[in-house]
This record gives C-alpha cells, structure tokens and sequence, in this order.
C-alpha cells in the first residue's frame, strides 16, 4: 500500500498537470454552485413577494401558500447541480486516467487527446454519478440526523450554530461515501465486462479514498477560515474559490492512485511495485 502511495505521489509530483482536470471540474462546480444560489434566490423573490400597488413595496402577506413551490424548485436545483458536478468529477477521474495511460505509451499526458478517448465512457460516466449523487444524498441525511440528535435530545440549541458540527457532519458523510463508492470508481475505469474489483484493491481504494476526503475537508475548512465574516464580500468569495481549488489536490492524489489500482500493469505501478518498503 504504501508503495502504491509513493507512486502516486512520484507521478503527481513530475507531473503537476494531471491536477488539471479536477481542477477544472471543480471550478465549473463552484460557478454552478454559484448561479444555482442566484436562481433559487430570484425564484423566491418572485413567487414570495407580490407588490403594493400605491407603495411598489414587497408585501410578503400572501406568500405562505408560495412556501411549496419554492422549497421544490429549490430541491429540483439542488439535486440538478448535485448531480452535474457528480458527472464532471467523474468526467475528471476517467480523464486523469487516460492521460496515466498516454504518459505511458507516449511519454507526455496530452490532455487534449485524454479528453477525446474518455468519450466512448461518458455514459458509463454518468451511471456513475447517479450512484455517486444517489449514496451522497442518502448519505448527507443519515449524517445529518446522527449529528443533531443528540444535541436536540440534549436541548442544547445553540449548539448547532457551532460551526464543528457542519464540520463533524461533513466529515463523517465524506468518509461513508468514499468507503462505499471508491470500488465502483475502480469499476468505472477498468474497461466494460472486466472483472469488478477484487477485495484487495476495494481495501486500497477504500483507505485512499476515506484519507483523500478528509484531508480534503481539512483543507477547505482551515483555508476557509482565512475569510471572516467581516471580511468585504469579494475577499470572502476569493479566498473561497482559492480554498477549493487547493482543496482538490488530495483528489487529483486520489484519482491518480485509483487509476494505478485499476491497471496495476501499468508502468509507474508495476515500477513501484517491484520496489521493496
């Protein structure tokens, strides 16, 4: 296992690029995330506020019977951008995989030419965001529930503004999810009817997969830090965007690892296996 890590980390550190597409995917998900929370607040000024005719002022008084179509639209884009930024990260980790597979053939990862190759999977790709979105949302209530109930039994209220428990529960929700989901990522880029993933390379998948996700939420939340409240509003958003992207390296790690997992015949795998700890 560790051999397989130091790989990883070998090919990752001659070849800084391979974080390029995950560091795409992540900035087409922020600029999503971003105008999913622009529509869902026009679509509750416009459904929940009607207009004085002699004021032109908001006047909220009837719209309590606007609170379901709000809170449907509101799940509708939520579960769309969930589901597309799912697509993309997968998108992402079949390309970082093809461009493992140039470097070893060619000797450069040619990103352009990754892109062209993964086209043929792009279906399998969006199988595999449904399952990623379908765990993720079961996943993300389950940790939701665990986390408040004891503080609600408890009665202590104000406690779940603190933000340890957002942390706590991001946490807990990451590691389920990579534990679960990382063998069928190793499905995804090993090529149609493949054999499916063997316990042992479920188990390595499985371990890189839980300390890529946390030390990805660490990431984020230490950098993110940087931004207080009373930071002026672009600070907050720039340090935010820099947070995220520098959040993604333990997954370019990640992808890079599942890849050589997936095809333990390759070069920079097979090198490293030779190698004795």
């Amino acid at each position: 296992m560790r051999n397989l890590w130091r790989a990883a980390a070998h090919v990752f550190w001659q070849h800084p690029i391979l974080w390029l597409p995950v560091a795409l995917a992540d900035a087409v998900a922020v600029g999503l995330s971003y105008l999913q929370r622009l529509l869902q607040k026009h679509t509750a000024d416009g459904l929940m506020q009607t207009h004085s005719v002699l004021g032109g002022r908001p006047d909220i008084s009837a719209s309590q019977t606007s609170i379901l179509p709000v809170y449907l639209i509101t799940v509708c884009l939520v579960a769309i951008t969930s589901l597309v930024v799912s697509f993309l990260f997968a998108s992402a980790l079949l390309t970082v995989a093809a461009m493992l597979r140039n470097l070893a053939q060619t000797g450069r990862t040619n990103l352009e030419a990754a892109v062209e190759s993964i086209k043929p999977d792009l279906g399998r790709a969006l199988l595999f965001a449904l399952r990623l979105f379908t765990v993720s949302l079961v996943i993300g209530i389950l940790a939701s529930a665990i986390i408040m109930l004891p503080t609600l039994l408890l009665s202590a209220r104000h406690s779940l503004a603190n933000p340890l428990y957002a942390l706590a529960e991001s946490l807990v929700s990451a590691a389920v999810i990579a534990y679960l989901i990382s063998p069928h990522a190793i499905n995804l880029l090993r090529p149609t009817g493949h054999e499916s993933a063997t316990g042992h390379d479920a188990l390595l998948a499985r371990t890189t997969a839980i300390g890529a996700a946390i030390a990805s939420i660490a990431l984020s939340y230490l950098f993110n830090k940087a931004a207080f409240p009373a930071s002026p509003h672009a600070v907050q958003v720039t340090v935010q965007a820099i947070a995220s992207e520098i959040a993604m390296l333990p997954y370019a790690a990640l992808f890079i690892t599942l890849a050589m997992i997936a095809t333990p015949d390759s070069p920079p795998a097979a090198q490293q296996s030779e190698t004795r700890v």
